[in-house]
């Protein structure tokens, strides 16, 4: 399974998806990430999921993976990661320190990696930026300040 340029491998690939690393740009280090690519070669969508607290993304596996099974275009491909020195055990050398991994670090987390997924893809294909909890929060941010036309929200009830 090929990731996108801007993922690293992390861990052997599990069914259907991907475990891999974000780099981000200084100072925020790594952060988890997971990836579902398009059944095809070119995706025609990718969504973007951005996680509720504590931003671990083992939780959303098991919707992410039946979402993109759903997928009858296999055109779909799904890029999850974590907040920012949220995941144990991926964490970078002189980063921040982790009360710095505030809304603002991961608003700029979140515009870092909606920029990957536009660099590495055509300007064809379409970023549908998904956050559960605090994710949709920073998803209306990042909607804002990109000036995308919107997101979908996930809120726990």
């Amino acid at each position: 399974m090929s990731l996108p340029t801007f993922l690293q491998p992390h861990d052997p690939p599990t069914s259907g998806y991907s475990n891999a690393i974000f780099r981000h740009n200084h100072p925020f280090g790594l952060s988890h990430a997971l990836w579902w690519p398009a059944k095809l070669p070119t995706p025609e969508t990718i969504i973007l999921f951005i996680p509720g607290n504590p931003g671990l993304l083992d939780f959303y596996v098991p919707f992410l993976s039946a979402l993109h099974e759903k997928d009858t275009t296999s055109k779909l491909a799904i890029f999850a990661y974590s907040h920012i020195g949220h995941t144990p055990g991926i964490e970078s050398p002189n980063i921040l320190p982790t009360s710095r991994y505030g809304l603002v670090a991961q608003v700029e987390g979140s515009i870092e990696a909606f920029d990957a997924v536009r660099t590495a893809y055509k300007a064809e294909t379409r970023i549908l930026v998904v956050g559960h909890s605090v994710g949709a929060w920073l998803s209306l941010q990042v909607a804002r300040l990109l000036q995308i036309l919107g997101s979908i929200l996930i809120g726990s009830f």
